[in-house]
């Protein structure tokens, strides 16, 4: 069952997959907690949770607009969806639990007919978000006929990891309006 995730302890469950290989970032029960109070903000974003009964097993989170310091500059920031986090349990993975939230979400912003694109930041090898977001429509955005990407650093629980990971950037039209030649960067 999908339901708007409202319980920190679930978020949190979820949220701290990141810290397991191979990511090992470090989070802060401080930076958790924020994290979390923007989704409960309908006016700031929102996220959905993955329940077998009463046990999380995923999460899709987003916010409304662009993140500045993406350097993506859309026609219309009031109407861009940013997919800022999707998460599933190590032990749910291979299930389709993450394709589920995010076809719930894509849903979700067609149901709302506000919104120009959605896009998303993700890894740029390895991803399994990726796969889905291109199962979806979803395009890598690319600047001079390279794929874009941004260098974003981490704090992480293992000294050895890199704490540096490079992003790359997808992006799906939401309407017949627009096109993908109307998205330019910093």
């Amino acid at each position: 069952m999908i339901k708007k995730l409202n319980i920190y302890e679930d978020f949190k469950k979820v949220i701290t997959t990141f810290q397991n290989p191979p990511f090992y970032e470090k989070l802060t029960e401080k930076d958790m907690m924020e994290e979390f109070k923007l989704y409960l903000d309908d006016k700031i974003g929102g996220c959905f949770a993955y329940y077998d009964v009463d046990d999380i097993l995923g999460i899709n989170c987003f916010t409304y607009g662009t993140d500045e310091s993406h350097g993506i500059i859309f026609p219309n920031n009031d109407n861009i969806a940013y997919i800022s986090g999707m998460a599933t349990l190590e032990k749910a993975r291979g299930m389709g639990i993450g394709t589920q939230l995010f076809e719930y979400v894509m849903n979700y912003f067609k149901e709302k007919e506000v919104y120009d694109y959605v896009y998303l930041r993700t890894n740029l090898y390895g991803s399994m978000s990726s796969g889905i977001a291109k199962k979806h429509g979803f395009i890598t955005l690319q600047k001079d006929n390279q794929i874009y990407t941004q260098a974003v650093q981490f704090e992480r629980i293992d000294p050895t990891v890199n704490d540096t990971d490079l992003r790359k950037f997808m992006v799906k039209k939401m309407n017949d309006n627009v096109s993908y030649s109307d998205i330019k960067f910093k």
